[in-house]
This record gives structure tokens, C-alpha cells and sequence, in this order.
């Protein structure tokens, strides 16, 4: 090819991108991805571009060591160096629940389960969501919803009714009574109560 028009066709190239770049064409936002989960990463990938540094993690999966590391603010391995390292430059970070290796266990003594959530709590203090697999990306995309309710009460068939719908936000009225185990699927799943 003639150096001419190669070099006719690059300026093309260059004034075309300007154009798309002035334009302010959205591009896919781009997310860091840790973890095994192949499955889960190709379905980021369709909405997201996958880069080593992102402003948003999402992590797959996490091991008992480094889910501790990050709830005392410490860290002893990699992962857990660029996670503590991303928190502190406040980073949003998101941890896949059935990811987390302690809720694999079913038969786990009750007393270990409460320290686990515990650390969870911290983990959820320091601005990190643990968020479900099938929740992800309406997460990421920012496309949770709210509701608003007029019921008397409000128990846990009705949360986790919630929950299946992505429902972030409940509004109530000030006389709407909550069940205690509703609350506690409230917190667990980071939904936000507001009374009118």
C-alpha cells in the first residue's frame, strides 16, 4: 500500500475519533474483576470492561484469611494488600456472598457463624458490599429500585419478596411495624427503610 494513503487513512482514523471523542460517546465503564468465577466474569464483561484498575472491584470469590485480614484493616497476602490498599483509597468493592467460603459450610457451630458476620459488619463499615451473584450487575449498573409500601405490617415473606424483586429503598408509613427477623434481613441485604 502506498505510504501516502496510509497516512491519509490514519488522519481519517484520528479526525474520526476526535469527532467520537468530542461527542462524549459513552464507553463501557471499566471494573476490576478478582477471582475464579469465568462464568461470572464474562457476564460483567458484556456491560464492563474488565482492567486491572478500576474504581469498582468486584470480588468472586474470598477465602476466610483474607475476609478476616480486611475486618481488622490488615493484610497478609496479595489479594488482601489490594484490597485493604483500594479501600483506603475508597474504592467501591464488592463481594459476592456465595463467594464467601465460610457460607459454604452448612454444619458451622453458631458461635463461629457470629464472629463470621461479625467480620462481615466490619467489612460492611468500611464501605464494602457483599451483594448476591444474581445482583451484581443491576448493582454495578446502579439500577436498584425502591417501593413504596402501605401495609401494617412488615415481615420476612415480605423482605425477601423484596429481595427477589432488587428492591433497595422501601418507603413506609410511620405506622408500618417491622418483625425483628425482617430487620435483620433488612440489614443483611443493605436495604435502605424510609418512613413518610
Amino acid at each position: 500500500m502506498n505510504e501516502d494513503i496510509k497516512d491519509k487513512i490514519i488522519e481519517l482514523i484520528k479526525k474520526e475519533l476526535e469527532v467520537y471523542l468530542k461527542l462524549g460517546i459513552k464507553t463501557k465503564e471499566e471494573i476490576t474483576f478478582l477471582g475464579e468465577d469465568n462464568f461470572l466474569k464474562i457476564e460483567i464483561e458484556k456491560n464492563f470492561i474488565i482492567a486491572e484498575d478500576s474504581n469498582k472491584i468486584v470480588v468472586s470469590e474470598i477465602d476466610i484469611s483474607t475476609m478476616v485480614d480486611l475486618a481488622m484493616g490488615t493484610y497478609n497476602n496479595m489479594n488482601s494488600e489490594f484490597l485493604i490498599k483500594s479501600i483506603l483509597e475508597n474504592k467501591n468493592v464488592f463481594i459476592i456472598e456465595e463467594g464467601v467460603e465460610w457460607r459454604k459450610y452448612s454444619k458451622i457451630p453458631l458461635i463461629l457463624r457470629d464472629k463470621y458476620l461479625t467480620y462481615e459488619d466490619n467489612l460492611k463499615s468500611y464501605g464494602i458490599k457483599i451483594v448476591k451473584r444474581f445482583e451484581i450487575l443491576d448493582v454495578l449498573e446502579n439500577k436498584e429500585k425502591d417501593i413504596e409500601i402501605f401495609e401494617k405490617v412488615l415481615d420476612e415473606k415480605k423482605i425477601n419478596n423484596f429481595i427477589t424483586k432488587k428492591i433497595k429503598k422501601i418507603y413506609m408509613t410511620q405506622e408500618t411495624i417491622v418483625t425483628e427477623l425482617a430487620k435483620d434481613i433488612i440489614i443483611k441485604n443493605n436495604i435502605e427503610i424510609i418512613r413518610r
